[in-house]
């Protein structure tokens, strides 16, 4: 079955990727683009004459989950990594990263800024008993 529609991974994680049940020591689920669905020990390499996932070479493990019912056209993207007991897409990881940065740069500029002031306070304190003394 072909869809004209790119899929949402991030609806399709969690417990089960794409549905399906992965292996104790999967640590990628991934889609190629006619729908099956491939566990990975570790990372792939997306090989796009092929259409298809394969091995980086490093010699772990790998093996067939199942098929999706349909094709999938962004099959590039459809990479889900395990963190704790859910299966959560790479995009996904990526935006949770990129938001635990921003709160810590936001955090260490709102440090920064507390310092800075009480070091400005400290400079006037003394300024102002200096000329009162």
């Amino acid at each position: 079955m072909h869809f004209s529609h790119p899929l949402r991974f991030a609806d399709l994680g969690g417990a089960r990727p794409f549905g399906f049940h992965a292996p104790h020591w999967a640590g990628f689920i991934v889609a190629d683009h006619d729908g099956t669905v491939w566990a990975f020990e570790r990372a792939p390499v997306p090989d796009a004459g092929t259409g298809a996932w394969r091995d980086a070479g490093e010699g772990g493990r790998f093996g067939l989950v199942g098929t999706y019912r349909q094709d999938i056209l962004n099959w590039q993207e459809a990479v889900f990594v395990r963190r704790g007991g859910l299966w959560l897409s790479v995009e996904e990881v990526e935006r949770r990263e990129q938001r635990a940065r921003l709160r810590e740069a936001i955090h260490r500029s709102l440090v920064a800024i507390a310092l800075l002031s009480i070091v400005i306070a400290a400079i006037v304190i003394a300024r102002y008993t200096e000329v009162l003394g």
